[in-house]
Formats: structure tokens, C-alpha cells, sequence
């Protein structure tokens, strides 16, 4: 039976696939004039979760993409657009990090902590786009006061196309702050055990890597699947709550323009 935690669980996995979504893009190209600003796919998604003894999930994604010459939606995530200047485009973003938290019964760990949940994160987003790659920064703090965190990512991606197949490899490196890293990885006095020492989480940088392939079946149809990994900075892997250093995330779906 479909579990909410699950979602919760599997949407660490997606970020890439769904807010970014880049067969979206080449199947408008290929449409031209005629293309809609609405699309609506499904997909699948697993996900490990670095929670020691927290399994993976796998579970189903519907995807919901609309844009506009002022706004973008796609996922879990949207952006204001706030113009461009050269080869830089300015947004204002707003997501929902759903795949971050936990519950105390996810895993054996968390037995006895308090329940941590995700937010709504928002901040100015910028994007370079150069003939090697396809830059982005982002700074984004924490609206609903869950961590009352900042996190900061410096994206870069780079896409090859071969007829109807687009490939993507994309990194990034990701700061949080210590306030993110206590309330997400932090263990307090009162939830320490024999077993679970207490814990101050400390600010650290993640870094990510994955590909991204996209096939464009017809102007309207396209498939893709995205993969990656996350390698944790050490101020997550030192919590006692961590039992993994790198997590990886696989979705793959089917998008519908219209």
C-alpha cells in the first residue's frame, strides 16, 4: 500500500529530473511556435536516505510542468523570472524540499527523536549559459523557520545532443548551513542515547554528480531517466544518525506536451 513517508522519502531522488527537466526544453524546440506551455508526465523514482538502516524507496511521480514569459513551474518548485542581462538570467525561486525530514519511525536510528520536516526554501537564482557549460547559483533560506538554514548550490551542465537522444552530465557543490545541519543531523541532549550520542551538526559542502538523458519520440512525447549520486561533506557523516557517506537517486519517467 502507498506510504506518504515513502514520497516524502523518494523525492530526494528527483530534484534533476523533475524541477530541471530538460527534455521538456528540446521538445519545444523541435515544436517551435506550435509548442504549449503546459506538459504532464509520470515517472518512477528510488532513493537512499543516509539515515542509518533507512531503506530505499521506490515509488510513482506524477509531473506537472507550466511556463510562461514570467513564471515557471515544474515539480515541486518555481521561479519568478526576473529578466536577463547578456548571457545571465535572474529568477526569484521558491521550492518545497518535501524529501528532507524524517519521521522517529523511518529507521532503528531515529527511534525516540523528535520529528524533523522539510520547508519551503526561497532565494534569487541566476543562470550563465556559456558555450562549455551551463552554469547556475542559487542562495535559498528556510521561509517556514523548520532549520531557519541557508543552502547555496553552484550547479554546472552541459548538453550533447545525437539525433533524438540528449545527454546531460551535470555536477554540483552544495553548502548548508550549520543551522540546516543541526536541525536535519543534529541529535540534542534530551535525544541522546547509549547508543545515539549527542550531536551539533556543523555547516558542510555536498557534492553532486549524475547524467540526464532525454529521447524525444515525437514533438510532443519524450521519455527520460536521470541518475546520480550525492557524496555528504563531513558535517553530516560525523552525526550518528548518518550510516552512509555517498547516496544515490534513479527517476526515469514519460512527459506529455500539449
Amino acid at each position: 500500500m502507498f506510504n506518504p513517508r515513502q514520497l516524502r522519502s523518494a523525492l530526494v531522488a528527483v530534484p534533476a529530473a523533475l524541477l530541471l527537466a530538460p527534455q521538456l526544453s528540446m521538445a519545444q524546440q523541435q515544436q517551435g511556435a506550435s509548442a504549449t506551455p503546459w506538459a504532464l508526465g509520470i515517472g518512477v523514482a528510488t532513493a537512499q536516505r543516509p539515515y542509518a538502516g533507512d531503506s530505499s524507496k521506490t515509488i510513482p511521480l506524477p509531473f506537472v510542468s507550466y511556463e510562461n514569459d514570467w513564471f515557471r513551474i515544474a515539480g515541486i518548485g518555481a521561479d519568478l523570472k526576473l529578466g536577463s542581462a547578456g548571457p545571465l538570467t535572474f529568477a526569484l525561486r521558491a521550492k518545497y524540499a518535501l524529501g528532507d525530514g524524517y519521521k522517529s519511525g523511518d529507521a532503528p536510528i531515529l527511534n525516540g527523536m523528535q520529528d524533523r520536516k522539510g520547508s519551503l526554501w526561497l532565494g534569487p537564482a541566476v543562470q550563465w549559459k556559456t558555450d562549455i557549460a551551463k552554469l547556475s547559483f542559487e542562495v535559498l533560506a528556510d521561509t517556514l523557520g523548520k532549520s531557519k538554514g541557508i543552502e547555496a548550490k553552484l550547479g554546472a551542465e552541459h548538453d550533447f545532443r545525437v539525433g533524438s537522444f540528449l545527454f546531460t552530465p551535470h555536477a554540483a557543490a552544495e553548502f548548508v548551513d550549520k543551522k540546516y545541519v543541526d536541525y536535519y543531523y543534529g541529535v540534542t541532549a534530551a535525544e541522546a542515547t547509549a547508543n545515539r550520542a549527542a550531536y551539533e551538526g556543523r555547516s558542510t559542502v555536498n557534492l553532486e554528480a549524475g547524467l540526464r538523458a532525454a529521447f524525444v519520440v515525437d514533438p510532443a512525447n519524450s521519455v527520460f531517466v536521470d541518475g546520480g549520486a550525492k557524496a555528504l561533506g563531513k558535517g553530516i557523516t560525523d552525526s550518528p544518525l548518518v550510516g552512509r557517506k555517498v547516496t544515490a537517486g534513479l527517476a526515469a519517467g514519460y512527459i506529455h506536451r500539449f
